[in-house]
């Protein structure tokens, strides 16, 4: 991979980073000002101030050490693939680009804060989380992550369908199979040339006995 496509890898994960956090930061001096709510699109959507300590809907809720390390963990395992793997497709690299971008947000808020700042609230879907813009990153790039993988399986059980056919035809078609014995090569035939064969041995013998009497 050129070294160009990387700066632009860096640049779209230093852009979204900056503008998560800058949104984060914005929005929660907002709420300083109109309280805990404020209305965007009414019956829509509006902003929501939630100081979440787990992860998605809740999840490990006050377990933030723990969230923290396996974040951490996975987080370092990506970068790690990033850069040991630079002629990987784009198509698989900026998935997880989204990915250790939203994984990186929200773990500077865990690290700096003990808590994830969430304000995106979906007024028609109450049961709905309340998330920020690191947690979209995280779902883009995870949902397009699985695509990949699908159609990546879908694609070489494919190719292994087509290779065996194509191994199945290529014996099929042979008329003769070269067996080694030795240094000496015994073709394979069908009953139908061993007939033949024998058939037109026996004219010969046939005919050449008959020149012999004369």
């Amino acid at each position: 991979m050129m070294w160009w496509y990387f700066l632009i890898e860096v640049l779209i994960f230093i852009v979204l980073l900056v503008f998560d956090l800058t949104s984060k930061t914005a929005v929660f001096s907002l709420f300083d000002k109109t309280g805990d709510y404020y209305p965007v699109f009414e019956n829509f959507i509006g902003l929501r101030k939630a100081m979440n300590t787990g992860g998605g809907w809740s999840i490990l809720n006050e377990h933030t050490i723990v969230l923290t390390v396996i974040t951490a963990i996975v987080l370092g395992l990506i970068f790690a693939f990033l850069l040991s793997k630079p002629k990987t497709s784009w198509v698989l690299r900026i998935p997880l680009i989204l990915i250790f971008t939203g994984g990186i947000g929200n773990l500077v808020d865990r690290i700096s804060l003990g808590y994830v700042r969430d304000f995106i609230f979906f007024e028609f879907w109450y049961s709905f989380p309340t998330f920020n813009l690191a947690d979209n990153f995280l779902t883009v790039g995870t949902f397009w992550l699985v695509i990949y993988l699908i159609v990546q399986i879908f694609i070489e059980s494919k190719k292994e369908k087509e290779a065996k056919l194509l191994s199945a035809v290529n014996v099929s078609d042979k008329s003769m199979v070269n067996d080694e014995i030795g240094s000496v090569t015994v073709p394979k035939m069908s009953f139908k040339e061993i007939l033949k064969l024998m058939l037109n041995e026996l004219k010969w013998n046939v005919r050449h006995g008959d020149d012999e009497n004369v």
